[in-house]
């Protein structure tokens, strides 16, 4: 039986999950994924600039070829995905203003790390970046936070991470002693 790992970082932006999800990987010596594949990263930008079920099919899209590609990174070490399925669904979801499924078909996280924090500190951290998109608006990103409490709430294999007062070295630590 393999000991590897599939572990998805989940949140909103400016919670703290891609350095989460980083020193996460680094310290158990796992694979770092940032979702979707790269093998799709050239439609990025237009699929952020077209309508929100074109945006959805592009993300779909990659949770597939990320499902088939998590398959064989999982035969050397564990992975650490920066957001998945959970995204996907929890985003579109606001933006397509209708319920998604998740894509259950697609390899499903061993473990899922909900990291979220106090929406005055996502609104600063946000604020401190180069530019703002249009997907980090805060009453989007509240309403996205929601739908990630309804997606999540009957999983039994969640660790909620609330990140507003810890640095990255925390929270790995902290995420850390509730695996164990």
């Amino acid at each position: 039986m393999n000991k590897n790992k599939l572990v998805v970082v989940e949140g909103v932006d400016g919670t703290g999950k891609t350095s989460i999800a980083k020193a996460l990987a680094e310290k158990m010596g796992g694979f770092y994924y940032h979702s979707p594949s790269k093998k799709i990263e050239f439609l990025h930008k237009l699929a952020n600039a077209s309508p929100a079920i074109l945006r959805y099919w592009y993300f779909s899209l990659g949770n597939f070829i990320s499902s088939r590609e998590f398959k064989k990174l999982l035969k050397r070490q564990s992975v650490i995905v920066d957001k998945y399925i959970y995204s996907t669904a929890a985003f579109h979801s606001i933006m397509l203003n209708k319920s998604l499924r998740l894509q259950k078909h697609l390899l499903l996280p061993d473990l899922i790390i909900y990291v979220h924090a106090d929406f005055n500190v996502v609104d600063k951290r946000i604020n401190s970046r180069p530019s703002r998109s249009k997907y980090e608006e805060l009453e989007f990103l509240k309403a996205v936070s929601k739908k990630y409490d309804q997606l999540l709430e009957s999983s039994k294999n969640v660790i909620r991470i609330d990140t507003t007062n810890k640095t990255v070295e925390q929270s790995v630590l902290e995420i850390n002693a509730k695996i164990l």
